[in-house]
């Protein structure tokens, strides 16, 4: 089975968040594959969060420079956009 390791979206608030995270684990799901993590951007926060209900450890050192988003982003090709 495929595993998508990581999705990365853009958050106004909570809700928002949540709904992107039911959206990519659906999309997952129909494409029988995993969502390990999604991180969340949260605009109007500025900040990266690990999705609480991602199946993998929250030991992490992200870094929420530009460089890092850009090097994300690409590497996930259609699935982020920011």
């Amino acid at each position: 089975m495929p595993i998508i390791q990581m999705v990365v979206v853009v958050a106004s608030n909570e809700k928002e968040r949540e709904t992107l995270f039911d959206f990519f684990a659906n999309k997952a799901k129909e494409m029988s594959t995993k969502l390990v993590t999604m991180v969340t951007i949260e605009r109007k926060l500025k900040r990266i969060i690990i999705n609480e209900r991602s199946a993998v450890s929250k030991n992490y050192n992200i870094k929420t420079n530009e460089m890092f988003l850009q090097f994300t982003l690409s590497s996930l090709g259609t699935w982020g956009r920011l």
